[in-house]
This record gives C-alpha cells, sequence and structure tokens, in this order.
C-alpha cells in the first residue's frame, strides 16, 4: 500500500520517475491534483516553445496557461495515440496561430487610426531587455529575429526539430502535416536562417 502510495506521489510532485500514463488515467478518473505533475513535467519546454513562436514573454505565459487548461478540460478524450506532450504541443500551435491571426488585425487597426505606430513597434520589439531577463538561453536576439523573419509554417518546424529535437513523425503528428512537409520546410527553414546568421556561423 505504501509503495502505491509513493508511486503517486511521485508523479503527482514531480520527484522519482515521472510516469506520465498513470498520471493521464488518474486525472481521467477526477484526480485534479494529478494534473500539477503534468503541468510541473512540460510547463517549462513547452513555453519555451511558444515563446519561441510568438516572441512575447508574457503572451507567451498567457498562451501556456490556456494550453493546459483546455488539455485538463478534455482530457478524457485523450486516447494516448501520441506522447501527451504532443496532444499540448498540437494545442499550443492551434492558440499561437490565432494570436498571429489577432495581433495582425490589431496591427491593422492602429496603423489605419495611426500610421506612426508601427515606428514605436518597431523599437517595442528591438527592446528585448524584458525578454532576456525572462528567457535568457534566447538571449541572442540576432538569433531569435532570425526566426521571427520565417513564415510561421516553417519557424515552428525548425523550433520543433532544431530547438526541441522532436523526430519528423513527432512533428507530422503535432501539426498535421505529412513528413515529407515537415522535410520540406524545415529544409527551406535551414536555408533561409544560414543566410540571415551567415555573419554569426
Amino acid at each position: 500500500m505504501m509503495e502505491t502510495e509513493q508511486a503517486k506521489t511521485d508523479a503527482v510532485s514531480g520527484s522519482g520517475t515521472f510516469d506520465e500514463k498513470a498520471a493521464i488515467a488518474r486525472v481521467q478518473k477526477g484526480d485534479k491534483e494529478a494534473f500539477s505533475g503534468i503541468v510541473k513535467q512540460y510547463q517549462n519546454r513547452l513555453y519555451n516553445t511558444i515563446y519561441r513562436m510568438i516572441s512575447s514573454a508574457e503572451d507567451a505565459f498567457d498562451i501556456c496557461q490556456e494550453v493546459f487548461l483546455k488539455a485538463f478540460r478534455n482530457i478524457k478524450s485523450f486516447r494516448g495515440d501520441s506522447a501527451f506532450l504532443t496532444y499540448l504541443y498540437r494545442i499550443a500551435f492551434n492558440e499561437s496561430v490565432m494570436y498571429r491571426n489577432k495581433r495582425k488585425r490589431m496591427i491593422a487597426v492602429d496603423f489605419k487610426s495611426n500610421p506612426h505606430c508601427l515606428i514605436g513597434l518597431n523599437i517595442a520589439n528591438n527592446n528585448s531587455n524584458h525578454i532576456e531577463k525572462i528567457q535568457t538561453e534566447d538571449s541572442n536576439k540576432y538569433v531569435q529575429n532570425a526566426l521571427n523573419s520565417l513564415d510561421p509554417d516553417l519557424r515552428e518546424v525548425v523550433v520543433l526539430k532544431d530547438v526541441d529535437d522532436f523526430s519528423y513523425a513527432e512533428i507530422a503528428q503535432a501539426l498535421n502535416i505529412s513528413v515529407s512537409t515537415v522535410r520540406t520546410n524545415l529544409e527551406k527553414g535551414r536555408v533561409i536562417l544560414r543566410g540571415k546568421l551567415k555573419d554569426l556561423l
């Protein structure tokens, strides 16, 4: 009995080896506390990826919270056909796409009412001091800016493969595209990045 309780505690608290399937099974049975172990296991990695996709530390935090909230609400429908992290990434990319679309609409509206607003926006985006304090591993603004310049479809694949080390199959599953498209977009993205970062390489 004590061993069972200890295993349960390990999966929730993050101590010992994390048992993803066991934690998910407990959440699906109504154990809400077990989900905190899932959050603790994946939150940093998920946040880092979302941040690289949208380049806003504050918004990345909000999106990350929304991803876990949606995952929790729909966890009973998760069948385990893929890793739970892949499932989280699928939600994260949907949320990131909605964020980018919303951001584009906001910029379009602001520009119509105030054509000079983009000047301030560019200055704000280039001021990475606050972001660097929160996200030290992204302190190289040249690399982040190069990633930002990529088309979202290319950026998503590059981040998942070259930063998060996902397999081609995992990326295809997370983004709901074919493996051949993953390979094509990855190669295109890498070529563009090499050109932009040639002075740093």
